[in-house]
């Protein structure tokens, strides 16, 4: 055979790549092989399908269910997995392990939104179902839905300490995302949703600072003023430098609750600003709906009403004013048209303090008539009248004996019952809340707390 005569630097060169060749095929037969059938890095979400399951399981789908179970999260052999919890299922739909091991399949395969579907009508009907809710959990967790998660991990935080840890660490974010829902449902009007997540954190967080805060926006927005109530009652002590929320508490429990607490959160935050005009204002407010809690229901009606007669204005000054109940009066006069009526009593009080008048011809007091608010303003004027001494706004001694309405306006104004004679209107009928508001006035000016 002829030979070849090779370039020193040719053979050299072959050889190396021979070489190279050679090593490398020693290297693919003598390599291990990587195993791919190893524990699964969130084995501690992926429990025995068993674990919490309230019911009884035939041994034999128990036996079938762990074997499928550790061949899922010890070997990461999800085929098994599988073919294993699809045949439980077939066999027995109502085997809800089965569907959780199904679950877990499908988790392991990133599938999160799958194994949600699955589990989640589980985890409605069995809430303490530790395999079910830790998968659901994680799951929730993945699919970044941190209420969701919580609310998994929340319910079985008694029985699992993974799930406990889980909770701990998304408990405020989850609070805040639930809060901020009720808000923007809210805003949308959806009141239905609000009330939902409300009691959602109630169940979570009862008493807290965000819970508090969404019932007390749900209370006002359906017009629940005991809920209202309720919540701003818990929410005053946890937001001590919220003077806001403390006059809208005091505004609550002078309207629903106990008038007594209301008047004395005013008089204290009243006391800590003196200069404050409208808090003086809403102070004598609630002085003065502190005394109506006195007067009887009755009575107390009245001052809602939208008109109120000559006998139902003699009642609310009757007891709305120590000094007509307990005060010294005139010369007695006679009113044949009052004998029957119910408030017979205040009007004698009021007709013989001369604060009201009975026509001296026919002996009548006209009690149905109506109310008119220059009468009204009239007799509350003379009862100023009886204040010794005597108050310079109500203008010469005895001109309130024949003051024309023009007179009875100006001397209001003057006197602080009506804030100008322009509102006076002494023809328009009287109506309670008016009364009130003037009554107030006037008690204010005799110095009554």
């Amino acid at each position: 055979m002829r030979s070849i005569n090779l370039n020193p630097a040719i053979a050299i060169l072959l050889g190396i790549v021979a070489l190279t060749i050679l090593l490398g095929a020693c290297a693919a037969v003598e390599a291990p092989t990587l195993d791919a059938r190893k524990p699964h890095p969130e084995k501690r979400f992926l429990v025995s399908p068993l674990r919490g399951f309230s019911l009884g399981v035939l041994p034999d789908y128990a036996s079938r269910l762990r074997t499928a179970h550790a061949e899922l999260v010890e070997r990461g052999d999800r085929a098994v997995a599988r073919r294993q919890a699809e045949a439980l299922r077939r066999e027995n739909p109502l085997l809800e392990p089965a569907a959780v091991l199904l679950a877990q399949v499908e988790f392991v395969e990133g599938n999160h939104h799958r194994a949600a579907e699955l589990l989640q009508p589980i985890v409605a009907a069995h809430t303490q179902y530790v395999a079910a809710q830790l998968l659901l959990g994680r799951t929730a967790e993945k699919i970044e839905d941190v209420a969701g998660a919580f609310a998994s991990y929340f319910e079985i935080t008694q029985v699992s300490t993974l799930a406990s840890d889980r909770a701990n660490a998304l408990r405020d974010r989850a609070l805040e995302i639930v809060g901020n829902r009720v808000q923007d449902a809210l805003r949308r009007g959806r009141t239905e949703d609000a009330t939902r997540d409300v009691l959602v954190l109630a169940s979570w967080a009862p008493g807290e600072l965000v819970t508090l805060q969404a019932a007390l926006g749900l209370a006002q927005a359906v017009g629940d003023s005991e809920g209202e109530l309720k919540a701003a009652r818990m929410l005053v002590p946890l937001l001590p430098e919220d003077n806001l929320m403390k006059v809208r508490l005091a505004d609550l429990e002078l309207e629903t609750g106990d008038p007594s607490a209301g008047l004395r959160i005013f008089q204290e935050l009243a006391g800590m600003d003196p200069q404050d005009v409208a808090l003086a204002e809403r102070l004598a407010r609630a002085k003065l709906q502190w005394r109506l809690t006195l007067m009887p229901a009755k009575v107390l009606e009245l001052v809602r009403q939208p008109q109120l007669s000559r006998a139902e204005f003699a009642a609310v000054v009757y007891w709305l004013f120590p000094v007509v109940r307990y005060g010294r009066a005139g010369s007695g006069r006679i009113a044949n048209d009052i004998l029957d009526n119910p408030h017979r009593q205040e009007i004698v009080r009021m007709v013989n303090l001369g604060l009201a008048v009975v026509d001296t011809t026919l002996h009548t007091f006209g009690p149905d008539k109506p109310q008119t608010r220059g009468r009204a303003l009239l007799g509350l004027l003379r009862l100023l009248d009886l204040q010794d001494p005597r108050l310079t706004c109500l203008g010469p001694e005895g001109s309130l004996e024949r003051a024309m309405d023009q007179q009875v306006c100006e001397s209001a104004a003057r006197c602080l019952l009506i804030r100008e004679a322009a509102e006076c209107l002494p023809g328009a009928v009287l109506s309670g809340p008016a009364a009130f508001e003037m009554s107030r006035s006037a008690l204010d000016q005799l110095g009554v707390e």
